[in-house]
């Protein structure tokens, strides 16, 4: 979608698969999109190192952007957001990085 189109994505459950990202925008397709209540699992759900993944969870870039109450789990970077007055808010993300010797974690 493209051209700032409002869109809602509410309590849905993102499956793994084996794309890199499960929500992802060129241009201004994601302006002011509402990302609500919506579960994440990376297609790397196993003890793979967060170092050796490359999923992506959700990928914005435009503005305005809300993404109340969403969690991910697994995944290299859960939120990747381009723009300005972009809001995240009781977003958690479970990386899985303490399984036996600790890995280096990246933010997000």
């Amino acid at each position: 979608m493209d051209g700032g189109i409002f869109s809602t994505l509410r309590e849905l459950r993102f499956q793994p698969s084996r794309r890199i990202a499960r929500i992802t925008s060129v241009g201004v397709g994601c302006q002011a999109m509402l990302i609500d209540r919506c579960n994440f699992i990376s297609s790397e759900i196993g003890f793979l190192p967060v170092v050796q993944r490359t999923a992506i969870g959700v990928n914005v870039n435009a503005n305005d952007v809300e993404d109340p109450v969403i969690a991910g789990v697994r995944f290299k970077h859960f939120l990747v957001m381009n723009g300005a007055a972009n809001i995240v808010t009781a977003t958690t993300w479970f990386q899985g990085d303490a399984i036996g010797k600790r890995a280096s974690a990246t933010a997000g």
